[in-house]
């Protein structure tokens, strides 16, 4: 199954304000993207494919702390590292969304 990139693509046709606002997915798809823990609403990126239809992007944030198992031998456990996400919705009809979701972080490298 294919799925939307991350990134909006040179291809699709970014929406201004006014037009997300009156979309009749809209509200389906915020109400979506609210239930995830660490969404930010106002990252909001609406954009029309041909392929994809409708596609929502929005930046999440969440904190991990480090239980001791990320490095040991440096002595990281419970140092705090933020992991950022990309959620991704897309529908072609406005009643049934897929979703993706995109790793933005990189985790401490390693010292071997």
């Amino acid at each position: 199954m294919r799925l939307p990139p991350q990134e909006v693509a040179q291809n699709e046709h970014v929406l201004k304000s006014e037009e997300v606002i009156e979309l009749k997915c809209t509200p389906s798809a915020r109400k979506i993207a609210a239930k995830y823990a660490g969404i930010i609403m106002q990252s909001e990126i609406v954009s029309r494919d041909e392929k994809f239809g409708y596609i929502y992007r929005y930046n999440m944030v969440k904190s991990v702390t480090d239980d001791g198992s990320f490095h040991p031998e440096d002595g990281t456990k419970g140092n705090v590292y933020k992991v950022q996400t990309k959620l991704v919705l897309h529908t072609e009809d406005c009643e049934t969304f897929k979703l993706a979701t995109y790793p933005l972080f990189e985790l401490p490298p390693s010292n071997d």
